[in-house]
């Protein structure tokens, strides 16, 4: 259905403004993102309310986003299967934040070592492209792992300030780190293994 609307617009398009090929399937192709977006945005929204567990896996999920374009990871072959990934991954972290308490003490141990394993990471790994859409300029690569490592250092500061600041929201400071771990365990060259060898290509 989504393929189907997004294409009826992008023909539209076309027929309004004289399109080149190029830039209707652009079109199209962006009003699929956006639509599957949406899909991913309302249900997570929807499921993670059912599940009383809207906060933690809002955090999560804001802390990967913002991470995810200039780290890269491993993707699924077909939206299906990244949005059933996505959705078990993230309630996953929800339920764990809501069964697990984490005194501060220890909280700060998991915080550096999410940090540290986070840069140790992004450094060997980042920008992880994909086969489909490789990065191949040296230049571009710098700068995302760059902007990477600045967004984790940027994520260690505020987590510290919020937590010798706010005692109330341990659980979202633990709810952000496993975002984060999610975000860059999908960098690992084993993340690309197990899906390129169990995960059969989609169209």
């Amino acid at each position: 259905m989504v393929k189907t609307i997004s294409k009826q617009i992008a023909d539209y398009f076309n027929q309004k403004l004289d399109l080149s090929r190029e830039e209707t399937s652009s079109i199209d192709y962006g009003c699929q993102v956006i639509f599957y977006l949406l899909i991913e945005i309302i249900s997570f929204i929807l499921v993670s309310s059912f599940l009383n567990m809207f906060w933690p896996v809002t955090i999560a999920l804001v802390v990967f986003l913002i991470l995810r374009p200039y780290a890269g990871g491993i993707h699924m072959p077909s939206y299906f299967l990244c949005y059933i990934f996505s959705l078990l991954v993230f309630i996953s972290i929800g339920c764990l934040v809501n069964l697990v308490s984490i005194p501060a003490k220890y909280l700060i141990s998991w915080l550096v070592f999410v940090f540290i394993l986070s840069l140790l990471l992004i450094n060997k790994y980042a920008p992880a492209d994909t086969a489909i859409q490789p990065i191949k300029d040296p230049s571009r690569r710098r700068k995302l792992k760059t902007i990477s490592l600045l967004i984790v250092i940027c994520w260690f500061l505020i987590s510290l300030a919020i937590m010798f600041s706010f005692a109330n929201y341990y659980n979202l400071l633990f709810a952000g780190s496993l975002g984060l771990l999610a975000e860059v365990l999908a960098l690992h060259p084993l993340a690309f293994y197990v899906i390129d060898k169990y995960l059969p290509d989609q169209d």
